[in-house]
């Protein structure tokens, strides 16, 4: 048996459990020449191991290897009385195991399991089973999917080849630390500081990972930027922990949008794994790092997935949220919405279906306001009430005019002020309970020929059965659908005509007038009144269509109780490659009319092309 050392040693840089291999590395130094004394064990010297081969095989207990020299098999049976061979140790199993850290050569190959690096020392193959310590690394994260301006990458794993290293194929978890734009700028960071075995506070080795904000912007993390450490040594136990991984983060929502730095929020952290409260680090961190007494965290009772976080904002739009055990280690971004303590803000909500002619009740929160008045009136007729508080419920009824289009009630609307007299307006919007909510044609026959199928998109809620009316013509139309191709044999200006239970009728695309074109039509027709910037009516008309080359047209306004006529006005096809189309668009200023927001009007317009003749209404 040899009995001297090898007088460098080996060392282990990755797995606490290989210390217990320190001891069986002695017998290795005679296989490999260091000039020590002669071993008189029976050891095989490599250099005086035959050659093999296939029709030459090596005696039991040994194969033949890549390089065509013997090798001993792993895995016999030994004990302190019957030892191991040359290159191998006996485990606590009583059982050969393949020695690490040999020098090794082309013609002095490592045992079974092992490869020669660099280095020309013996590694474990990295084709093996996993069987070292988990280990976590920081890398740069370029440009790319998971972060949109690059950062860094928080990466964990086993290192199954007992390297020391984390290679890219033992990853089994990451983390992303992200810059938050473009422009660069102060970001935060993480530094993996490394504990060598022996060290009082990792005897067998680990990690300590700090994180913290860039203050100097030199892409570094510089030892008085760390704001935050976690150790972790290397175990036995965490040899086969799962990685910690956060799956989702949730924040509480506000009630404005915008988080206040004086309020705490609940967030639901999901992990992909238990936890244990008794070993578990959770903090939140800043680039102003003031961290806050009211910060608390808790390990849900019924799902030992869950971390439920008491969070208060910072003025920073964002936190950064570290998690840790004694294993494995995640972090990640808790972004919010801009807008932090915001100055002013006000929302109006209900839990009240509005229909028409009844009273709903209309509650109102503001956030540092100092008084509010409601607009409860229609457009027309403003009925302002002053609220008596900032926050509260008013009773409102619902009118015929605050209803657009049939499909949602569009008041009533609130005002506040703060003590510095600025004001913030919200005006309450929601669908009715029934009604027609959306109604559009999808695309154009532009061929001359009829029978040409549209497709029609509608949202409607309650009812019994809908036509699609064209000009005069109705077609029976699928009620409560959203996409329907209809064949129609004729164009013109469409709307959409529904009935409920209570045979209440519904009428969409009167205000916003729908056309279509079978062969030659208007395509599309819009009109809308204004001031002339001398109290008088102006009013501005565009129209196009297909297939109308020599055509003109001409209308009737009608505003406030007077009627004008609207002059005729010729075709102006359109170049290459829309000649098939054209337009007309026309403003005119009427002087004996004066401009009122609050007056009812419609338009007429008839188009003229040969035999073609169609006539087009909307409402102002």
């Amino acid at each position: 048996m040899c009995v001297s050392e090898r007088p460098d040693g080996v060392v282990r840089l990755s797995s606490a459990k290989n210390a217990r291999k320190f001891s069986f590395l002695f017998a290795a130094a005679c296989m490999f020449g260091m000039g020590l004394s002669a071993c008189s064990d029976g050891g095989e010297d490599p250099s005086n191991t035959p050659e093999c081969s296939s029709t030459d095989p090596c005696p039991t207990g040994q194969f033949c290897n890549a390089q065509n020299v013997c090798e001993h098999e792993e895995g016999g049976e030994c004990s302190d009385e019957e030892p191991c061979p040359s290159g191998q140790f006996c485990n606590d199993s009583n059982t050969c195991e393949n020695e690490v850290g040999n020098d090794c050569s082309q013609s002095d190959p490592c045992p079974t399991g092992q490869i020669c690096n660099d280095d020309g020392v013996c590694e474990p193959d990295p084709g093996t089973s996993a069987s070292g310590a988990r280990l976590n690394d920081v890398i740069s994260e370029p440009v790319g999917p998971n972060c949109p301006y690059g950062g860094q990458a928080l990466r964990t794993g086993i290192d199954a080849n007992d390297n020391g290293e984390l290679d890219s194929d033992e990853v089994d978890g990451v983390s992303y630390v992200c810059a938050q734009n473009s422009s660069g700028g102060t970001g935060f960071l993480i530094d993996v500081e490394t504990v060598d075995a022996g060290d009082a506070t990792c005897p067998d080795g680990g990690v300590i990972i700090h994180s913290g904000y860039d203050d100097n912007d030199n892409g570094e993390l510089d030892t008085d930027e760390r704001q935050s450490s976690v150790t972790q040594c290397n175990s036995d136990a965490c040899d086969d922990a799962d990685p910690l991984i956060i799956q989702t983060v949730e924040v509480e929502p506000d009630i404005f949008g915008n988080y206040d730095t004086g309020n705490v929020y609940k967030v639901r952290v999901q992990l992909n794994r238990d936890v244990d409260a008794s070993n578990l680090y959770v903090e939140q961190y800043n680039q102003a790092f003031a961290p806050d007494a009211d910060f608390a965290w808790n390990v849900d009772d019924d799902d030992a997935r869950l971390v439920w976080i008491d969070f208060q904002p910072s003025s920073y739009a964002n936190t950064q949220l570290t998690i840790a055990d004694d294993c494995a280690i995640a972090t990640q971004t808790v972004m919010l919405p801009p807008g932090l303590d915001a100055s002013l803000n006000v929302r109006v909500f209900t839990d009240d279906f509005p229909v028409a002619g009844q009273d709903i009740e209309i509650c109102w929160e503001s956030r540092n306001a100092v008084s509010c008045k409601m607009n409860k009136g229609t457009y027309q007729n403003p009925d302002e009430v002053q609220l008596p508080d900032v926050h509260g419920c008013i009773d409102v009824t619902v009118l015929a005019e605050q209803i657009y289009n049939n499909h949602y009630y569009t008041g009533p609307s609130v005002t506040c002020e703060n003590s510095d007299a600025e004001t913030h307006q919200y005006t309450f919007a929601r669908y009715l309970n029934e009604g027609i909510y959306s109604f559009a044609p999808v695309g154009s026959n532009y061929g001359p020929s009829s029978g040409g199928a549209f497709s029609f998109v509608t949202q409607s809620v309650g009812m019994e059965s809908c036509e699609l009316v064209i000009n005069d013509t109705r077609y029976d139309f699928p009620a409560n659908t959203q996409s329907t191709p209809i064949y129609l044999t004729e164009g013109g200006q469409a709307t959409l005509e529904c009935v409920d239970a209570n045979d209440d009728v519904y009428i969409a695309g009167e205000d916003n007038v729908h056309l279509i074109a079978v062969g030659p039509g208007i395509s599309h027709f819009n009109a809308w009144t204004g001031d002339d910037g001398q109290g008088d009516l102006a009013v501005t008309i565009n129209i196009t269509g297909l297939h109308i080359m020599d055509g003109s047209c001409a209308g009737t306004l009608t505003y406030d109780g007077q009627t004008a006529d609207l002059p005729a006005q010729s075709w102006q096809p359109l170049a290459a490659p829309n000649d098939y189309s054209g337009m007309i668009s026309s403003n005119d200023v009427f002087e004996a009319i004066p401009y009122n927001p609050s007056a009812e009007g419609t338009i007429e317009m008839t188009c003229t092309d040969g035999d073609f003749s169609q006539t087009v209404k909307q409402k102002l």
